[in-house]
């Protein structure tokens, strides 16, 4: 990784708490049984986080309230409830 990333990098993967950071720990160990190779699991967040477009945060944000309500509602597709979810 170049030092320009790292710089940036590194605040960003020190704000994840290590309960989250362990899940990209696993994920490199998994990639690299896989594969064998990963990337770092730093490299891992950052593209986590590339991937965090507002209708992606939406849909897991309505799929996390979903599941946590049971089942009340249920989508047609991930990020889309229409009236006859209701």
């Amino acid at each position: 990784m170049d030092t320009t990333n790292a710089t940036v990098l590194d605040p960003i993967a020190a704000a994840i708490p290590s309960h989250l950071t362990g899940v990209f720990e696993l994920t490199e160990r998994r990639l690299t049984e896989i594969y064998g190779i990963s990337p770092a699991a730093p490299e891992l967040i950052r593209f986590w986080l590339a991937c965090a477009t507002p209708s992606r945060i939406l849909s897991e944000f309505e799929e996390a309230i979903l599941d946590s309500k049971r089942g009340i509602l249920k989508p047609v597709k991930i990020g889309s409830i229409d009236e006859d979810s209701l």
